[in-house]
């Protein structure tokens, strides 16, 4: 009976109970404002001191106190912290190719635009439409002209002479491929459902039996970016770090996953589909390109047996993406032989220096050349001489860049979850804006 009133002392009756509800609201902390649920837990185990039924305080209702307490300091901790003002919105993008036409330099790409975080490093290949040799050299200034700081790990170019009605165009992998009689569609239809901007392209069948190549001319938009940085400031400065530490190694084959599953979260790809007849059949969820300059891609498409008719629908984000053009072409059987050009020269031109930078820019060897905001990097090449009627020219860039997120201190848990969870995202958040 002693054993038995000990230990109906040492949980009490409502001991327990307090204790608990103390713990929930230390555990709970880490959202904004709910830490003061713990000078409920105090007041509780205040209580309880005096029970009624005259057994003697609980161990656990001083614990309770002390746990309300630590709770209580994370509450006024989240307070001191959202009543700080916001750091600004965040004005970043991706790092700017300028080109000498033989008078100017002129911008003519952005690139790496989804590589915003070191594990999420990519190569974009673009084609320089304004780039001309001149003294039998081509020059390329790539530039960090927003409020970000660019990291580039090797920069080259590659060189494709070809026929005149011939174009050469990328895919979003890098692929270079030819183009010749492209068709438009016959009917567009663009029809806007809830969260989603659909393109539905009907085509004549091109005189191919297997597959044919969508060219798109197009970019995300100014208003995708600025959405993008808002919704991320929700979530607090600390989601930058927190996500640049997603994936523990850059190289990790896994981190094109998790780029396309945030970018897919995110409502940030233009999806390609194709009808079967009965269905549409994913082709590709095409990932932002800079909203700078619009450029052209293709995207090799598996034909559907037996139809006269080539029906393929563009899905994206409203207000997301602005596309200029689309065309189908067949897939051209023959091979294609590019030049790879690696620089002659490379220097860093910032505010108080100018250095050379031809050995960590050459090659794709992690020994990146760091850009801050209004610095450049003026890289030249040697230019081959051409030996069929056109030449294209691409610029393959490898590298990533980081822009620092604005709005409160610290990460807002709660903001993560609700956007982890659907709760929010970022189409409904862009929805309201104007």
């Amino acid at each position: 009976m002693r054993q038995y009133t000990l230990t109906m002392a040492l949980l009490g009756r409502r001991g327990l109970p307090t204790f608990l509800f103390a713990l929930v609201s230390l555990f709970s902390a880490v959202f904004p404002w709910v830490g003061f649920l713990g000078v409920v837990a105090i007041l509780l185990a205040i209580r309880d001191l005096n029970p009624a039924s005259g057994l003697p305080p609980s161990r656990l209702t001083f614990a309770a106190i002390a746990l309300g307490c630590l709770a209580t300091i994370g509450g006024f901790g989240w307070a001191i912290v959202l009543q700080e003002p916001s750091k600004p919105i965040a004005h970043g993008g991706c790092p700017r190719v300028y080109v000498f036409d033989g008078s100017q330099y002129r911008l003519d790409a952005d690139l790496i635009a989804a590589a915003l975080y070191p594990w999420a490093e990519q190569r974009d290949v673009v084609r320089l439409d304004h780039i001309r040799s001149v003294d039998g050299a081509y020059r390329l200034r790539i530039q960090n002209d927003r409020e970000e700081t660019d990291h580039l790990d090797s920069v080259s170019l590659l060189v494709v002479d070809h026929e005149e009605n011939t174009q050469v165009l990328p895919t979003t992998k890098g692929e270079l491929m030819a183009v010749r009689d492209a068709q438009r569609p016959i009917r567009v239809i663009d029809d806007k459902n809830g969260e989603r901007q659909r393109w539905t392209l009907d085509f004549a069948r091109p005189a191919t039996s297997e597959r044919a190549l969508l060219i798109l001319r197009g970019h995300s938009t100014d208003f995708a970016e600025d959405a993008l940085f808002r919704y991320m400031a929700t979530m607090g400065q600390g989601i930058g770090p927190l996500m640049a530490h997603a994936v523990a190694k850059a190289d990790c084959t896994c981190s094109r996953e998790v780029l396309a599953e945030e970018a897919e979260l995110l409502g940030l790809p233009l999806v390609v589909t194709v009808s079967t007849g009965t269905g549409w059949v994913p082709v590709e969820a095409i990932l932002p390109i800079g909203p700078a300059v619009a450029r052209s891609i293709v995207v090799p498409i598996d034909l559907p047996a037996n139809t006269d008719q080539v029906s393929i629908r563009l899905e994206a984000t409203p207000r997301f993406w602005q596309i200029d053009k689309f065309e189908l072409a067949p897939a051209q059987k023959s091979s294609l032989s590019a030049q790879l050009l690696k620089p002659r020269s490379a220097t860093l031109v910032a505010t108080e220096k100018s250095e050379s930078v031809i050995d960590q820019i050459t090659q794709s060897d992690h020994r990146r050349v760091k850009l801050q905001s209004t610095e450049h990097v003026d890289v030249l090449f040697d230019a081959p001489p051409t030996t069929s009627g056109a030449r294209s020219v691409f610029v393959a860039l490898r590298g990533y860049y980081q822009v620092p997120i604005g709005g409160k201190r610290l990460v807002n848990v709660a903001a993560v979850l609700a956007h982890r969870w659907g709760i929010t995202s970022l189409p409904r958040f862009s929805a309201g804006l104007p």
